[in-house]
């Protein structure tokens, strides 16, 4: 989310974080496991008619981890020129984050270690947690194998989040105009907002929603689809268009 923010804010690249439809859970499992359902090609195109809507000069950025375990197939049928950012984080680092979140069933965006599309396939069932760790290799697996078919590629470490050197050096390496500032920002929750959020408090404000989301138990997927996420977007935009 950070990351999106300030390409939004240092570029004019048009720039989200986990733009609706996610492309987890049903579709996920479709595409993972080489039977696309027509409702799983139906949130596929919406998403591609949504980078193209939302794209400016053929520029579009979205932060989203769901690209490289669901949706790039179907991007780079679709999109010529398409660059990958890697966030690269320790992989005890990215576990210890999930586990602090308590995120106990949150099977949405976890690849399942079975599936037939995976790099790292593995057929004994797995835990979450256990998932969690095998999941961080088979993602670095999968940006292996595509690197050679992306554009241009560049490795960001998530300790380098606030360092603006470092988006300088990223945006030079893609050929990026960009804009320099003296201090790294801290952004609004809205531009309603007067005062600008911590990111640390801002950070404890989401999942005191996001918990409760995942404490679902014996339930598999603890968010809508993305067919209902699709359809409650766009009763939200027809409210606005109204209002």
């Amino acid at each position: 989310m950070f990351l999106s923010s300030m390409i939004g804010y240092l570029t004019d690249i048009p720039s989200f974080h986990e733009q609706i439809p996610y492309c987890i859970n049903e579709v996920s499992k479709a595409v993972n496991t080489g039977q696309l359902t027509p409702e799983a090609e139906k949130v596929l195109d919406t998403k591609i008619e949504r980078i193209k809507n939302d794209a400016k000069d053929g520029w579009y950025f979205e932060a989203n981890n769901m690209f490289i375990k669901s949706f790039v197939w179907k991007v780079m049928e679709s999109f010529e020129n398409v660059g990958c950012i890697y966030l690269h984080r320790n992989p005890i680092d990215t576990f210890m984050s999930h586990a602090e979140r308590g995120w106990k069933v949150g099977w949405d965006w976890i690849l399942r270690p079975h599936w037939k599309m995976n790099r790292l396939r593995i057929h004994r069932p797995m835990s979450y947690y256990e998932a969690l760790n095998w999941m961080w290799y088979e993602v670095r697996a999968r940006f292996d194998m595509w690197e050679t078919d992306f554009a241009k590629t560049f490795i960001f470490d998530f300790e380098k989040l606030n360092d603006l050197e470092e988006y300088y050096r990223m945006f030079e390496h893609f050929g990026i105009q960009y804009r320099k500032i003296d201090k790294l920002p801290e952004f609004n929750r809205n531009a309603n907002n007067a005062q600008d959020i911590p990111v640390t408090e801002r950070y404890q404000e989401i999942m005191q929603w996001v918990r409760p989301q995942f404490q679902h138990p014996g339930k598999e997927w603890a968010f809508p689809t993305d067919m209902e996420s699709i359809d409650l977007d766009n009763q939200r935009k027809a409210r606005r268009d109204v209002g």
